[in-house]
């Protein structure tokens, strides 16, 4: 069941193929397998300095929790952006992708904070 649990962000590239318009869906594919690296980093990392938790401890839950919420709505709200802009070339694509990583890596790590 922990197997199933440390990997159900997988079912967002399934998600992506399925809502994202055909010539942006390696983008999107890249982009959630960045975010679930990266969501891992993260919490490998907040696991080696003993703050499971946040390092303020403001809110109680596991850090993997709060990660999975906050991916969970990025994907969402990037599904929605991208349905919507199916002329996009893919150069413009490319960019916002990869300044959406970069809104994902910030409002994360505020989460890993908290």
């Amino acid at each position: 069941m922990t197997l199933i649990y440390q990997w159900i962000d997988v079912f967002w590239i399934v998600i992506a193929f399925l809502v994202v318009h055909r010539d942006h869906r390696w983008w999107t594919v890249g982009f959630i397998a960045s975010c679930m690296f990266m969501m891992r980093m993260e919490i490998e990392l907040m696991t080696e300095i003993d703050k499971e938790h946040g390092i303020l401890t403001l809110l109680h839950s596991h850090i993997h929790n709060r990660l999975l919420i906050v991916y969970s709505f990025i994907y969402i709200i990037f599904f929605v952006l991208s349905y919507y802009s199916q002329n996009t070339r893919g150069a413009i694509f490319m960019a916002a992708t990869i300044s959406f990583f970069f809104f994902a890596l910030i409002t994360s790590v505020l989460a890993m904070v908290l």
